[in-house]
């Protein structure tokens, strides 16, 4: 598989537009540990009612969307710790967490590890899909399974959150 895609911010339909992509994607062992870089801008956001509400939610779709797997595994796992273990959000969470940390492994050239990833966040998605939760920050399950089935069987797809990247 090829480098991302160079998807730029117009190229994203964000949920956040408020909130700008990072400068860099972070791949581990080939690029500056955003830790490194200087602090990104934080915009101060509402208060979330729900989890589908909650900017870690959103501002991970739209990371997932850029081809910024690495961050958007990061954001989502704040979140992810919070959500009561074994109810239909937090899987679906977890699910994508997988799905971003997967493809961040077939980047830095692990297949073996990416597609362990692919298989559990495939079934994390399938157990949140049974749940019936909808299509919370314009998340399509159904397209983004596909698209990570095909991701799993070595296709060139960039995986997104309404299923392959554009």
């Amino acid at each position: 598989m090829s480098a991302p895609l160079p998807l730029q911010a117009s190229d994203v339909a964000a949920r956040l537009p408020q909130w700008p992509l990072p400068a860099v994607r972070y791949i581990p062992g080939r690029s500056p540990h955003p830790k490194t870089l200087p602090p990104e801008p934080t915009p101060e956001l509402p208060a979330a009612s729900a989890w589908w509400d909650d900017a870690r939610f959103l501002r991970g779709l739209d990371l997932f969307d850029a081809q910024y797997y690495w961050e958007a595994h990061e954001v989502w796992e704040s979140l992810w710790l919070e959500l009561p273990r074994g109810e239909a959000p937090a899987r679906l969470i977890q699910g994508l967490i997988q799905g971003a940390a997967a493809v961040v492994k077939r980047q830095q050239g692990d297949r073996t590890a990416a597609a362990s990833l692919t298989r559990a966040a495939l079934a994390r998605l399938d157990e949140a899909a049974s749940a019936a939760l909808g299509q919370p920050g314009g998340l399509n399950l159904p397209a983004l399974r596909a698209a990570m089935v095909s991701f799993g069987a070595g296709e060139p797809v960039w995986p997104h959150s309404r299923g392959a990247a554009p």
